[in-house]
C-alpha cells in the first residue's frame, strides 16, 4: 500500500548524503567531538531550513518550501525560528 506524500525513491536522501560527504572531505578534522557535534548540528539545521529550488517531477510541489515545513503541524513556527537564527 503506497502512502500519499511519501517518496518512492531515495533520490533526495542520496543527494543530501553525497552533499554532506563532499562537505566533510574538505574538512581535515575536528578539534574535538564537541566541535564535530556543533558543526553537524549547524549543518543539519541549515539543511532543514534551506528552501528547495530545483526539485523536478514528482517533487516539484516541494519547490519554495523547506524540509522542516513538511514535518511541522504549525508552519508559523518556522518564521519564528528563522528570525531567531538571523
Amino acid at each position: 500500500m503506497q502512502q500519499k506524500r511519501i517518496p518512492r525513491t531515495t533520490n533526495l536522501i542520496e543527494s543530501f548524503n553525497s552533499h554532506l560527504e563532499g562537505r566533510l572531505k574538505t574538512i581535515k578534522g575536528f578539534e574535538s567531538f564537541k566541535h564535530a557535534d556543533l558543526w553537524l548540528n549547524g549543518y543539519f539545521l541549515r539543511r532543514r531550513l534551506k528552501i528547495f529550488t530545483d526539485c523536478e517531477k514528482p517533487f516539484t510541489r516541494l519547490n519554495g518550501k523547506c524540509s522542516l515545513e513538511q514535518t511541522l503541524s504549525d508552519s508559523s513556527k518556522i518564521e519564528l525560528l528563522l528570525k531567531l537564527l538571523r
